[in-house]
Parts: C-alpha cells; structure tokens; sequence
C-alpha cells in the first residue's frame, strides 16, 4: 500500500478521504491547494482516492497548481527549492489567496435539457453545459458533443446545433 509522502496517510484506503496539508507556499505566497477533479461514479479521484471536493494528495497527476492553473506535477511553479506544505491552522494570520481554476482538462460540453426551474424567460428547452464544471454532471442523459477543446464561436455554434437536432431527433422517436 502507498502512503502520501507529506501527509503519511494510506492513499488505498478507503478511510482516507483528504490529503491533511491544505495549504501550499509557492515563492513566499500561500495558496489554498486545489480541490478539483472529475466526478466519478465512486465520487473519488482515480489517481490518489480523495474524496470530491478535498484536497489531493501532493503528487496527484490531476491536482491543479494554484499559481497558475496547470497541472502541479509539470507546471515549473512547484520545485523543491520554492514550495512548503501547511495545515490551514500554520498559516493564520497570513493572507491566502485562492486557486486558479483555468482548464487543465479540455471542456466535455453536451445539450442537455434545461430543468423546468432553471428555464429563462426565453424558453429554452436545451442548454449546451461543460461536463467538468457543471453541476449537471450527475444523471446526465444529454448528447456529448466534444471532449476536445471547442477554438472558435462558430465551431461551438455548429455543434450545438448539431446536438439540438440530435435531442429533437431523440424526442420525435
């Protein structure tokens, strides 16, 4: 079985839910350490096994650097000479500032139909959400569309349009 190096917990063992360091030094600034991964059906991250919305064990492959944004294990923020591990409780009195949370992970957009409790005054019956982000990734029955990153306006428009006709064609069926 594997411990976490900082924390010394079991990674593999169910019980561990949270790496116990929540606070990362980079260049004399602290950092609030990322909480983000994808959900999985079991709610827990496959690479080091935290549990949603804790913080990963240092290490993890999907853990975001709160510096920049990318991913921790390859971002050139984070080097032994430049980093510190702290419990929130360390740090107080000292400012610390939240992560950045830009895309490490190319967005997974789907049409989706909207709840009838979140419809605008428009009317809409589809929405196009981000799968990583949004809170309608759990029970989804919408179409994919990319789990590439969407580079242009027109190219998300066509897609969308194109998952539109794919849900109508669903509905009609």
């Amino acid at each position: 079985m594997a411990r976490c190096s900082e924390c010394q917990k079991e990674i593999s063992d169910p019980k561990t839910e949270s790496c116990l360091l929540d606070v990362i030094q980079i260049d004399d600034v602290f950092y609030h350490r990322s909480t983000f991964h994808f959900q999985e059906p079991s709610g827990r991250c496959l690479h080091c096994g935290i549990v949603h919305g804790k913080v990963h064990h240092f290490g993890c492959d999907v853990e975001q650097c709160p510096k920049c944004g990318l991913q921790v294990i390859g971002c050139g923020c984070v080097n032994d000479d430049n980093v510190g591990l702290f419990f929130i409780s360390a740090v107080e009195g000292e400012e610390v500032k939240k992560p950045r949370y830009p895309r490490a992970h190319p967005p997974m957009l789907c049409v989706q139909e909207i709840p009838k409790e979140q419809r605008s005054d428009s009317g809409d019956l589809y929405g196009v959400f981000d799968l990583n982000f949004s809170a309608f990734h759990r029970g989804l029955s919408g179409v994919v569309l990319s789990r590439a990153t969407i580079f242009s306006a027109s190219r998300l428009m066509e897609a969308v349009k194109w998952g539109i006709e794919r849900a109508r064609e669903k509905l009609t069926v």
